[in-house]
């Protein structure tokens, strides 16, 4: 992260996680403490690693991570990962996708994370939390977003019309592991598809490729989420949390991604059957195939 990015931060969050000077000892500045946290954020160091390289205890940089994690929710969640307003909406495609991790190969848990992006890549809705063997229909069933969607508190406006009459509202892409619904889309199966079809699928492939570039985005700007975050499982959705909304600041700051960075994917491909999908999402698909070739140039 810049310098001046990270003193903007400092500024930000300041008021919550500066401590004040005892008659014992001096506080530690805001600026060390949020440079320390977003160290280790950035580097996937060992607590013991940042502490000698910031001239501090162990147990200080686990003080500093708690208050700094807590401080980027808390404060910049609400103003950094939020759901878009109407005229937003209408500058998608928005795309689903869940990051999944198993025990893996170097021995260690880990958990999911579920989010929704916007066509720039910003995290627009996250769900972590949940063990990396949750089925990716069911980790969507048991979000808040999946409850508020249902309801009609989300994904309700603003409404077009294609194909002279049928009416769209918003709606997400998802990949095979979920259900497809009235507002989750999904590619048709890939064998013997109809030019109709496969039309879809090739649109349905780009829209989705910017969830995937988004989480490579994220695990290369904080290693900490590939190599190791330590601690429990909710701790370890608190790191996620907060990463997601720094992404989103480095993101709209047009930060670009450290080059030297190539995050690798030690997990086991997530293997998953194709919940059939209900009545309205077949019909949602269908129009939407429909009108991509009728009117792709």
């Amino acid at each position: 992260m810049p310098k001046d990015l990270l003193l903007w931060l400092c500024s930000q969050i300041g008021h919550v996680v500066v401590k004040q000077d005892t008659k014992f000892r001096r506080a530690v500045h805001v600026e060390v403490r949020v440079g320390a946290a977003l160290f280790r954020l950035t580097t996937g160091m060992t607590y013991f690693n940042v502490a000698d390289r910031f001239g501090i205890g162990t147990s200080t940089v686990q003080e500093f991570m708690e208050d700094v994690v807590d401080a980027i929710i808390s404060v910049m969640g609400p103003r950094y990962l939020v759901w878009p307003s109407g005229e937003d909406m209408e500058r998608g495609p928005f795309g689903g996708n869940t990051s999944r991790d198993y025990y893996n190969r170097k021995g260690w848990y880990s958990v999911v994370l579920q989010a929704i992006c916007d066509s720039n890549g910003i995290f627009l809705d996250i769900s972590t939390g949940m063990p990396g063997c949750v089925h990716d229909s069911r980790m969507l069933t048991r979000s808040r977003f999946y409850d508020a969607a249902m309801a009609g508190a989300m994904l309700a406006e603003p409404v077009i019309t294609i194909n002279k009459g049928y009416r769209v509202r918003p709606y997400i892409l998802g990949d095979q592991g979920y259900q497809m619904l009235q507002w989750l889309v999904k590619c048709y199966p890939p064998r013997g598809l109809s030019v109709l079809q496969r039309t879809f699928n090739e649109g349905h492939i780009r829209g989705r490729l910017i969830i995937e570039q988004a989480f490579g985005q994220l695990k290369a700007r904080f290693p900490i989420l590939s190599l190791g975050i330590g601690s429990s499982i909710t701790w370890g959705a608190k790191v996620v949390h907060a990463c997601c909304i720094l992404h989103n600041i480095l993101v709209q700051n047009r930060i670009q991604v450290p080059e030297r960075r190539n995050i690798t994917d030690d997990q086991p491909p997530t293997v998953h059957g194709s919940p059939e999908p209900n009545e309205a999402g077949a019909e949602l698909r269908t129009a939407l195939a429909e009108y991509l070739v009728h009117n792709t140039v």
